[in-house]
């Protein structure tokens, strides 16, 4: 190969000579559609990737939700206090849901509410499917190596081929961000090699969650609210010491649903691109 042999012109050219720390020449297709595959006359891919968009089109996951009906919770437990803090002067214990009346003719100035244990396990549930779309850049780079150069291009310059169709630019690579030297002066910071890891986690369930609440009633038949409904765990004071009085307990399972989140990264070599104008 000599760039001054006559049968050499309109198929060769004189490029610099590749500085250290450079890899090339190449010959690159850019464009916003990826090159398919190297040509014939320069078949050894050297370098893959492009300047990715940002942002990057979501990768969404399926909705995670946990089926509680074979969780179980024991029965809520209500005391009630003869003080107004439910600390002491305990005046009976019942283990119960539904209505429940408490003794009467004693002092009863607040009542406590406990959770019963929990046991059993949810199963999860997912709805919809992972949408992992593809990739997107601003543009694509395929880069194939230009092969052997040749001569007659005289001090500081080497003969290679020009680039096929499709491929219209020659150019060094380096990995990083530098500058570029002299005669590649057209530069463009791309991600080589890119990876896209991207997944979501699997659905699963945390363990059983019990809940329960107590309304208070100023009756022994559930009759006659009070106004007073508590969260268990916790402590109600009444309005007053009631005589007779008596409380709704109510009890469900839940488990709190896992995963369904995006794990995982898009990633790359970032690499500098410098071009012959």
């Amino acid at each position: 190969m000599d760039c001054a042999d006559s049968d050499c012109v309109g198929t060769h050219l004189c490029v610099p000579d590749t500085p250290g720390g450079w890899t090339g020449p190449i010959v690159v297709a850019l464009g916003n559609v990826a090159a398919p595959t190297c040509p014939a006359d320069f078949p050894d891919q050297a370098l893959v990737g492009g300047v990715l968009a940002t942002p990057q089109p979501a990768l969404t996951c399926p909705t995670c939700a946990c089926d509680a009906s074979a969780a179980t919770c024991g029965d809520p437990k209500v005391t009630s206090y003869g003080s107004s803090n439910c600390g002491s002067q305990a005046r009976t214990n019942h283990t119960f849901t539904g209505c429940q009346a408490f003794s009467p003719g004693s002092d009863q100035s607040s009542f406590k509410l406990e959770l019963g244990a929990a046991g059993g396990m949810c199963a999860a549930q997912s709805t919809g499917a992972m949408s992992k779309p593809p990739l997107a850049f601003t543009t694509h780079i395929l880069g194939c190596a230009a092969g052997t150069q040749g001569a007659g291009c005289g001090a500081g310059a080497k003969c290679t081929r020009r680039p096929p169709a499709g491929f219209g630019r020659v150019c060094l690579h380096r990995t990083g961000n530098h500058a570029c030297t002299t005669g590649w002066t057209e530069k463009t910071l791309l991600s080589a090699n890119v990876v896209d890891t991207r997944s979501c986690t699997p659905c699963g369930c945390g363990a059983v969650t019990c809940s329960a609440t107590a309304t208070a009633y100023d009756d022994s038949a559930c009759v006659t609210a009070l106004g007073k409904t508590l969260s268990a765990p916790g402590c109600a004071v009444l309005d007053s010491a009631e005589n007779t009085f008596s409380v709704v307990t109510t009890k469900s399972s839940s488990c709190p649903p896992t995963g369904g989140t995006v794990t995982g990264a898009i990633s790359g070599t970032e690499t500098t691109l410098c071009c012959r104008p």
